[in-house]
């Protein structure tokens, strides 16, 4: 009892250095942990963080971080696989398979800041064999990519969306073609240099300029770039538009639109840029568009089986590879609701069978109110009770 009580204090004392960022305190309470309790999968998940925190604790860092803490970080994730597959401990932002891709994901854009492709792809490879890089969330990005037209704009919602399109074009050689920009990134100093060289990314500054590129005030301003015509409005305290809003507008007078520009349905409606107006609905994405497409069931149906075809790669031990699960169940209900609207009541019918005959036996538990009242409501007025 004396031992448990001491590693149940232990624990406390490196949860607390954690969240107080004192990361060095954390990896040794953790350590200590771990030597009296060597299969408690929680230790072994704090101490994973607490190394990759002091790797690098934000963005910025990525360029600085060491490969050696990399692999450090990720077998104290693959050790929690191990012992517990479904990790159920105290859960920080990510579950461990997600936080082994982000892990080597970061490695692979160090690797491409450094002019190392070579071993951004190596970097991509290790995450996947340790247990990253899931295939159904590598399905699932696929048919985003899919979606869009050659040499088309994608913006990416987070890093981990970034990581597996990345994986996708540098080791499965998929959609090279694509220009995939994560926003929140062009806050950092060293992503937008390297959207330059290793994706020919273009903006209409120099690199000084975007290296001193921090934020303006702003108000309310309209914007005309090739066909396209918006407001922007302030983007953060009503009063200033950040270096990401100012370095995207960057790339998109540089292109003038003239590519197609896309952004993945991970996206909050308000869009960067204030472009939400601009923005309709394609399946997995958002595309800027300024006339609204013919409605097309035949294209829904397939596009909505696609998705479910996926589901038997879900691995139902990521929170993560759950949570996709979950956007793919709400978006084909959002067709079955909108196909009852708009469309044709037996089109709507027949996708939800399509819906039922995928998720009906589903063990998945529904992790959006939103998507269980989507069903409800659908099943309740299109198949009875």
């Amino acid at each position: 009892m004396a031992q448990q009580n001491s590693f149940a204090d232990i624990m406390k004392s490196g949860k607390e250095a954690y969240k107080n960022a004192n990361y060095s305190q954390a990896i040794k309470l953790f350590n200590k942990a771990i030597a009296l309790q060597a299969q408690n999968s929680e230790a072994h998940y704090f101490l994973g963080y607490s190394l990759s925190r002091t790797n690098s604790a934000d963005a910025n860092g990525i360029p600085k971080s060491s490969t050696e803490l990399t692999i450090k970080s990720s077998l104290e994730f693959e050790k929690v696989n191990q012992l517990t597959p479904f990790y159920s401990g105290e859960y920080l932002s990510l579950d461990p398979y997600t936080k082994i891709s982000s892990e080597w994901g970061s490695a692979a854009l160090k690797y491409l800041y450094l002019n190392k492709k070579d071993s951004a792809i190596w970097a991509l490879k290790q995450g996947k064999g340790r247990g990253g890089f899931g295939d159904f969330i590598i399905k699932h990005h696929k048919m985003q990519m899919d979606l869009c037209s050659q040499n088309a704009f994608l913006f990416t919602s987070g890093d981990n969306e970034t990581y597996y399109m990345l994986y996708l074009q540098l080791v499965n050689n998929h959609r090279a073609d694509l220009k995939i920009i994560n926003p929140s990134l062009l806050e950092t100093y060293w992503y937008p240099k390297m959207l330059t060289q290793s994706f020919n990314i273009q903006f209409d500054k120099s690199q000084r300029d975007i290296d001193s590129t921090t934020w303006i005030t702003w108000r309310d301003t309209i914007v005309k770039i090739g066909n396209f015509k918006w407001t922007i409005k302030p983007s953060y305290g009503n009063a200033y538009l950040l270096r990401k809003d100012i370095l995207m507008l960057s790339i998109f007078k540089k292109n003038n639109l003239l590519n197609e520009v896309n952004f993945s349905n991970g996206y909050p409606t308000t869009f960067e840029l204030s472009l939400g107006t601009l923005c309709q609905k394609n399946y997995l994405i958002y595309r800027l568009r300024n006339i609204k497409p013919a409605r097309n069931f035949d294209k829904t149906l397939s596009e909505s089986t696609k998705y479910l075809e996926t589901l038997i790669s879900l691995n139902k031990n990521s929170y993560f590879d759950q949570l996709y699960y979950d956007i793919l169940r709400l978006e084909v209900l959002k067709y079955v609701e909108d196909e009852k609207k708009y469309g044709v009541k037996s089109n709507a019918k027949k996708l939800m069978l399509l819906y039922v005959s995928y998720f009906e036996k589903s063990e998945v538990p529904y992790l959006f109110n939103s998507t269980k009242l989507y069903h409800d409501i659908a099943a309740t007025n299109l198949l009875g009770p």
